[in-house]
C-alpha cells in the first residue's frame, strides 16, 4: 500500500471551504482523520488510495469537476517541505528539478514520480501516478503544483509551450488554458509540463550552496531509511522501459548495474519478482488507460510493450474475462 505525506496536501482544506464544503466531515467518510490535514504533523502519513477517494467525492459533494487544479492553486513550496527548501537552495532550475524528482519519493512512496526529459529545444517534465485509481485530480494538483515551482524559481518571465494530460477532460478548457497561460491538451499518453529547456540553466536568486549540502545531506539520510527501494526503482524502469520496447530482465539488470542473476535474487528476497511486477504493471496500467484515457487501443497495446493489439487483447481476455474494447464500453456505461 502506497503512502503520501499529509503535509504534502496543504491545499485540500482551503480548497473545499472556498466552495462551501465541510472538509472534515467529508474526511471522516472515506475513513481520514480530520487532523491529519487540518493539522498534520511531519510524520503523519495517508493511504495513497483514501486520498484519491476524498479528492473524487469532494469533487461530487461541490459539483467542481477542476477540483484538483484548484487544490493545486492554494499549495505553495512548503508542501514540499525540505525537497522544496533543496529546490530553492539549487544553483539553477534544472538543479533543482534534478533534486525534487530525486527525494519526491520521501513524500509520495511509489504514488508518483517526476521524470524529466530534454529533446532539442524542449523541456519535458513528465508525473507519472500509481494507475490503480482514478487520479485525475491528484495529478492536476501535482501539474499545477510544479508549474507554480516552476514560475517561483525563474520569475514571471516563466512560459509553458504546452500541457498534456493522460486522462479525459471534464471541465471546460478555457479554464486550464487561463490557469497555465498555455495550450491544453487531454487523452495524451501521459502527463507533461512542456517548456523551452533553456529555462533550465537560470540561476536561481536563493541558491545557498553551503546550505544546500546539508539539507541534502539530511535527505540522503532519510532516504537510507526508504523501505522497498530496489523494488520501487524497478517498477519504475519497467514502467519507462515498457514504451520503448526495451523492458527485459537483462536491460534492466544493466541500468541498475547488477548481474540478471543477482535482480532476480534481490527480488527473490523482498517476496517478489520481475515477471511479477511487469504483469502487475501491465494489469494496473491497461485499465487506467481503457477507462481514463481515450487512446486507442493500439498505442495503448504499444505503451504496455506488446508487440500488436492482437498479443495485448489476448492477455487482457485472460486476466479480466472481457476484450479491452468491452471493458472500455463497459467502464463508460
Amino acid at each position: 500500500m502506497e503512502l503520501i505525506s499529509a503535509k504534502g496536501l496543504p491545499g485540500y482544506v482551503p480548497t473545499a471551504e472556498a466552495l462551501g464544503a465541510d472538509p472534515a466531515s467529508i474526511m471522516r467518510s472515506v475513513h481520514i482523520d480530520p487532523k491529519l490535514l487540518i493539522d498534520p504533523d511531519s510524520e503523519d502519513v495517508i493511504a495513497f488510495d483514501k486520498v484519491l477517494s476524498l479528492l473524487n467525492l469532494t469533487e461530487e459533494i461541490t459539483g467542481c469537476r477542476h477540483f484538483g487544479a484548484l487544490m493545486g492553486l492554494n499549495q505553495n513550496l512548503t508542501s514540499l517541505g525540505d525537497i522544496g527548501q533543496l529546490a530553492k537552495l539549487s544553483s539553477d532550475v534544472g538543479t533543482a528539478l534534478q533534486a525534487v524528482a530525486r527525494y519526491l519519493h520521501l513524500d509520495w512512496q511509489n504514488a508518483a514520480t517526476l521524470h524529466m526529459e530534454i529533446f532539442g529545444e524542449l523541456c519535458y517534465q513528465q508525473i507519472s501516478v500509481d494507475s490503480r485509481g482514478n487520479a485525475r485530480h491528484f495529478v492536476e494538483a501535482s501539474m499545477v503544483s510544479i508549474f507554480r515551482l516552476l514560475k517561483l524559481l525563474t520569475g514571471s518571465t516563466f512560459k509553458l509551450e504546452r500541457v498534456e494530460f493522460s486522462h479525459l477532460l471534464s471541465s471546460d478548457v478555457r479554464f486550464y488554458s487561463k490557469l497555465f497561460k498555455a495550450p491544453v491538451k487531454f487523452s495524451q499518453e501521459k502527463n507533461l509540463l512542456i517548456f523551452s529547456s533553456r529555462y533550465l540553466k537560470m540561476p536561481i536568486s536563493t541558491s545557498d550552496q553551503e546550505l544546500n549540502m546539508l539539507v541534502q545531506r539530511y535527505l540522503n539520510n532519510l532516504d537510507g531509511l526508504y523501505p522497498n527501494d530496489f523494488v520501487s526503482k524497478v517498477k519504475e524502469l519497467i514502467k519507462r522501459s515498457l514504451p520503448l520496447a526495451t523492458c527485459t530482465a537483462d536491460s534492466l539488470a544493466n541500468m541498475l548495474s547488477i548481474h540478471r542473476r543477482t535482480m532476480h535474487r534481490m527480488l527473490r528476497d523482498r517476496g517478489t519478482s520481475f515477471t511479477e511486477l511487469l504483469l502487475e504493471h501491465r494489469r494496473s496500467h491497461s485499465k487506467y488507460l481503457l477507462s481514463q484515457t481515450g487512446l486507442p487501443l493500439t498505442p495503448i497495446a504499444n505503451v504496455l510493450g506488446y508487440a500488436d493489439l492482437s498479443a495485448f487483447s489476448h492477455a487482457f481476455k485472460k486476466w479480466y474475462g472481457v476484450s479491452p474494447a468491452a471493458y472500455r464500453k463497459l467502464t463508460r456505461e
